[in-house]
């Protein structure tokens, strides 16, 4: 079955989303559900047969999302979806790597169904949001050692104040937070091929500082070699809530408020927490 093929055809929709830093505004909440609605309406005779899986892509982000050691798709994203999706609503679903660009062309042109981040402006013109979060990131500033203004990097708390101090971020090609959130407002930013070169730049000194979420920093740090000279600073810039979007020509986009409900259930029983907890415990896996 083709993607996105006859009778998934929809009107296009305009809307003005009015974003913040910790995610979704209310107004655009409203409107995701809207949207959510009337493709319901639009396909909701026509759903996916059950024997079709939903194909999740994503590019690695220890420990979120990675292959691990029998080459086999793991990470706390992968097992909240497969919670939700797999043993829940029965959904068979299918995983697969590509640079994160990749990943999000896919999503737009209906060659993929859902990626797992931030729902951005642009994100949102061709996806939908599931508005339930799985994971609330927070963005710690690390320098490498020795740097000669750690201890201005300690006292920063936000955005203006790391615009202020003129450090260079380096970021990765593909990564739209930190084009939205720091390049477009004026606060340097170089970026590396992948997630993981992003930390070999910072390791060559070709930019000041990473902002990440300690969660992420460790297994990569170990993989490649390299713990002890990337340190963290006090300095804490934010945070940003990451949900799954679902592709508007997917043909699994009428399935929105069920995986939504399926992920609020998931927070209030616990298992969001279980599932979490493991990898805090098991920082390198």
């Amino acid at each position: 079955m083709e993607r996105g093929g006859k009778g998934q055809k929809m009107g296009r929709f305009s809307f003005a989303f009015l974003l913040t830093p910790n995610g979704l505004s209310s107004n655009m909440k409203k409107l995701s559900k809207i949207i959510s609605v009337c493709i319901f309406l639009t396909v909701g005779f026509s759903l996916p047969c059950q024997s079709e899986s939903l194909l999740i892509v994503f590019t690695p982000y220890n420990p979120a999302n990675y292959i691990d050691d029998q080459g086999k798709p793991n990470g706390f994203f992968v097992e909240i979806m497969r919670e939700a999706l797999e043993k829940r609503l029965g959904i068979k679903m299918k995983l697969a790597v590509y640079p994160w660009r990749r990943c999000q062309d896919m999503i737009a042109n209906g060659k993929a169904d859902l990626m797992m981040t931030i729902p951005t402006k642009e994100r949102l013109g061709y996806s939908i949001v599931a508005d339930s979060p799985i994971w609330i990131k927070k963005y710690r500033i690390y320098t490498y050692k020795e740097h000669p203004f750690l201890e201005r990097m300690h006292k920063i708390r936000s955005f203006a104040e790391l615009k202020k101090e003129k450090f260079t971020v380096i970021s990765y090609i593909g990564n739209d937070w930190s084009k939205t959130e720091l390049e477009n407002e004026g606060i340097p930013v170089t970026n590396a091929p992948t997630v993981e070169s992003m930390y070999r730049m910072l390791l060559r000194k070709r930019g000041d500082l990473i902002v990440e979420d300690p969660l992420l920093v460790a297994p990569i740090l170990a993989a490649i070699g390299s713990t002890g000279e990337i340190v963290p600073t006090q300095g804490v810039v934010g945070e940003s809530r990451f949900y799954p979007l679902i592709g508007k020509k997917s043909a699994f986009a009428a399935l929105v408020p069920k995986i939504e409900k399926v992920l609020g259930e998931m927070w209030a029983d616990g298992s969001m927490a279980r599932i979490m907890a493991a990898y805090r415990e098991k920082p390198n896996p």
